[in-house]
């Protein structure tokens, strides 16, 4: 009956030491945000930020548009509602820019009476 547990007690102690390996070793993070989050006052719109760069293709400086290679924050330039900066505001750059791309691709919501295709409650 021993000999049976001695190889089994070894390839649980062996799996064991793999998996804390595995859980001790952090995973790589991805070279671009895979979600970015948007709070706002009309309800909080999660962009898939990943998919919109890797999968269609769209490149970094369509929507970061300032020309510098750091690619800032929208609120870095464009601040809330109120702001007297001169430039447009947060939510009239995301409308302006995301709802236009959606119709020049025909794809997406881009009409006023779809914002809770994007802002969730």
């Amino acid at each position: 009956m021993l000999k049976r547990y001695g190889p089994i007690s070894a390839i649980v102690i062996l799996l064991g030491m793999i998996a804390l390996v595995g859980y001790a070793l952090p995973p790589d993070s991805p070279d671009l945000p895979v979600r970015i989050h948007l709070p706002n006052g009309g309800g909080a719109v999660i962009f898939a930020h990943q998919i919109h760069c890797e999968d269609y293709g769209i490149d970094c400086e369509t929507c970061h548009h300032d020309g510098s290679d750091a690619y800032p924050s929208c609120g870095s330039c464009h601040l809330r509602q109120g702001d007297t900066s001169g430039t447009i505001t947060r939510t009239e750059a995301f409308h302006a820019q995301c709802m236009g791309c959606h119709e020049d691709a025909q794809s997406g919501p881009y009409r006023k009476d779809q914002c809770r295709s994007c802002h969730v409650r």
